[in-house]
């Protein structure tokens, strides 16, 4: 067998292809492969070891500079992603809603800067359904691999600079040293374990790893092979852990996938399945956001349509790997290099211009889809109220009468409410912050504490005689790994909704003991899909809009657990019910419109037209004041 210190590898292009095809599949479907999301560990472990190899190579032949790194792996890198970039931009301008074009224009600017991952972070669930709207999603292994390129080979070359004697030590000390800090960190949960450069650098170390457990050695026996095929294999389809596919893609690479001659070897090298392990970084670019703004586009994703995507997807990929990729990667010694440096420059300085616009305009930049989004959604720009503050609305100078609190779906009740106090010659006051349950007592989120500290009894002691309590009230009760409201870590969904249950009988009880009508909003119907969006997207095909989608039953059934909760309320408590759905409904159904207009803003999210509708039926219920 070939020893350590042979340059090309041919296997190695055929386990690209591996983690490439793994990741397309995920990504086409995750029921399919559930773990090919995993390919992506599978490129952090060649990544670790081709750059190790690269490195250690070099200074053994004493050619090893950063200066020409840095600029090889540039020329590698930045110029098929800019155009990649610059094309999702031309069609997500047409095709993106402001919100989503949004999340995409913060997500360019990071990822322009190599931090695409730690902005994802903050917020984005990689396997949330939300998360299939962001076109440079798959940007954050990108900005790992950049993050580790910039700091390794400082770590490495100190390694190395020690003499011969204690250099294999030295090395072998670093990657593990960085194996086990990443490991240590990456156990904590979150986002920034899946997403951060210090929860997968222990993968990009274990390939550092191999290559020096390989340096001046032979590689390991062939039968390793096919224990390394097996953990790959299950954890790509059965398991989806990360630490089968690692060691297993290790395995592979230290045996040199069994060698010339043996089966998988032969399978790996293969003209076409090389092929595609050579263009796998143009096609990791270019697939997801092709599969994004197709969705994005026609509103449905079928088998026709993935085939049709993931072809397209190849296709795409093959020319910017021949037409960008490769003759640009070869360009140190192209007599036109200072006039691609400058039209780089020039395009990553428009690019994160136009990005900082869209983003400080929320997304709403003219761009197509606004268009036609505002046909259905006039009101989509206007400004929400201001969080967590207490607001006076309706006629001024009059003694507020009424006072709404909640969360987001209070927050869309405002404008509305103000505008019909204004008609009615009276005034009210309200207090909303997103995601935080109206509770004394419990947290949701970070305005909780000043709501049961401060804000319930400046209500309580007020003027106001009458309190809305509106919130999202199944959402702080799923019974999800990761609870709305603060819990213990054995707490069961009962003991949550007991907790709930508790809080808001003390915060009622505070506030009809202060004398107040308490109006408790019961939740606000939810529909099956983005709302605006499908109803401007049929507007744009020229299709007629879907029937109502969702029945009185499939409602009840959906806010069981809320409404069973609420009904307990209602019997303990002296409260005025007040049923959405009851206002809403059209003979059984929901709707999700009015006339050409959209009832929602989301999937839950009542727009204006919406509250239009809701609040009349709500301020009905408020008890007329005693006369004296």
């Amino acid at each position: 067998m070939p020893g350590p210190k042979e340059k090309y590898l041919p296997e190695i292009d055929g386990l690209r292809a591996l983690a490439i095809l793994s990741v397309l599949v995920f990504h086409l479907d995750s029921g399919w492969l559930p773990g090919g999301f995993l390919g992506v560990d599978m490129f952090f472990v060649i990544s670790g070891f081709l750059i190790t190899r690269l490195i250690v190579a070099g200074r053994a032949e004493n050619q090893f500079s950063f200066r020409a790194f840095y600029l090889r792996r540039a020329w590698r890198l930045l110029p098929a992603f800019l155009v990649t970039l610059l094309l999702t931009w031309v069609i997500a301008w047409q095709v993106l809603f402001p919100l989503e074009l949004k999340n995409f224009a913060s997500t360019s600017m990071a990822a322009l800067l190599s931090l695409s991952n730690y902005q994802l972070a903050r917020g984005t669930d990689y396997f949330s359904p939300d998360a299939t709207g962001n076109p440079l999603l798959h940007t954050w292994s990108l900005a790992v691999e950049e993050q580790f390129y910039l700091l390794y080979p400082l770590l490495l070359v100190l390694g190395l600079s020690g003499r011969a004697a204690s250099r294999r030590m030295i090395l072998a000390v670093v990657v593990t040293a960085l194996f086990v800090a990443s490991v240590v960190v990456s156990r904590g949960s979150g986002s920034h374990a899946f997403y951060g450069l210090e929860g997968r650098a222990w993968e990009l170390a274990a390939g550092c790893f191999t290559a020096a457990l390989i340096q001046r050695r032979a590689w390991l026996p062939p039968f390793f092979s096919w224990p390394g095929l097996a953990l790959c294999a299950a954890s790509l389809s059965l398991i989806s852990l990360p630490i089968a596919s690692v060691a297993g893609t290790v395995l592979l690479i230290a045996t040199r996938a069994g060698g010339p001659g043996t089966l998988i070897y032969s399978l790996l090298v293969l003209p076409p399945v090389r092929y595609l392990g050579r263009m796998s970084y143009s096609l990791y670019l270019v697939h997801w956001p092709l599969f994004v703004l197709y969705r994005a586009w026609k509103g449905h994703w079928d088998v026709i349509d993935q085939m049709l995507c993931a072809a397209a997807s190849l296709i795409i990929a093959a020319a910017l790997h021949h037409g960008v990729e490769n003759p640009l990667r070869r360009t140190a010694d192209h007599r036109h290099q200072r006039w691609l440096v400058a039209a780089a420059l020039m395009l990553v300085i428009g690019l994160m211009i136009s990005a900082d616009q869209v983003r400080r305009h929320n997304g709403f930049a003219g761009a197509s889809a606004e268009i036609w989004l505002r046909r259905v959604l006039p009101d989509c720009d206007v400004i929400k109220p201001a969080k967590a503050t207490l607001l006076t609305i309706g006629q001024e100078g009059r003694t507020p009468e009424v006072f709404l609190v909640g969360d987001s779906h209070a927050q869309c009740l405002v404008h509305e409410l103000n505008r019909e106090l204004l008609a009615q010659g009276r005034a009210g006051q309200c207090w909303v912050a997103p995601a935080t349950l109206p509770a004394a007592g419990v947290t949701s989120s970070e305005h909780s504490a000043s709501l049961t500290a401060e804000v319930l009894p400046q209500i309580a002691a007020g003027p106001c005689r009458t309190v809305i309590l509106c919130a999202s009230w199944s959402w702080y009760l799923k019974p999800d790994r990761q609870p709305r409201i603060q819990m213990p870590a054995d707490s069961t969904p009962e003991d949550m909704q007991q907790v709930v249950l508790q809080a808001l009988t003390r915060t009622i009880t505070l506030l009809t003991q202060a004398g107040k009508q308490v109006i408790l909003l019961y939740p606000i119907p939810t529909m099956g899909r983005q709302v605006p969006q499908d109803m401007a997207r049929a507007l744009r095909h020229g299709e007629s809009f879907p029937p109502e989608w969702v029945t009185l039953d499939a409602h009840r059934q959906f806010h069981a657990r809320a409404l069973q909760l609420l009904g307990q309320l209602e019997k303990a408590c002296a409260v005025t019910a007040v049923h959405p759905e009851e206002i809403l409904q059209e003979d059984g159904h929901l709707p999700y419109r009015s006339g050409g207009l959209a009832l929602y803003e989301d999937n839950s999210h009542l727009s204006g037209e919406g509250a239009r509708q809701l609040l009349p039926g709500v301020l009905k219920s408020i008890t007329p004041k005693a006369a004296p």
